[in-house]
């Protein structure tokens, strides 16, 4: 290798090329190594986003759900007291609590 030093390098392609043919090689070869590369990442990004709860049922389960909507509905009938849709939501979850005099308080409203 001392005496030929094109020995230590592999053979290239591009040998026997003129420079703008190696250009156009070279630009081929370095698009092709990108595409690879925009295929791996989108392989890899499709995996790791995969959806284990598609529908979202984990994310409202909850085990107090009529206390979780007590905390919905106070700033609701803060906010919006004269809304019927408040009021009637108002009624039904204190119904479904069986606070009856809550449930009393709307329909006065």
């Amino acid at each position: 290798m001392y005496d030929n030093p094109k020995l230590a390098t592999p053979p290239s392609d591009l040998q026997g090329l003129d420079d703008a043919e190696k250009k156009k090689a070279k630009k081929a070869k370095k698009a092709q190594k990108k595409q690879e590369e925009q295929a791996a990442n989108e392989t890899k990004d499709s995996a790791a986003k995969k959806d284990d709860d598609p529908k979202g049922e984990l994310l409202v389960k909850t085990d107090k759900p009529l206390e979780d909507a007590i905390k919905f509905l106070k700033p609701l009938q803060e906010l919006s007291p004269s809304l019927i849709e408040t009021q009637i939501l108002a009624f039904d979850v204190h119904f479904r609590r069986g606070i009856q005099f809550y449930a009393s308080l709307t329909d006065e409203r």
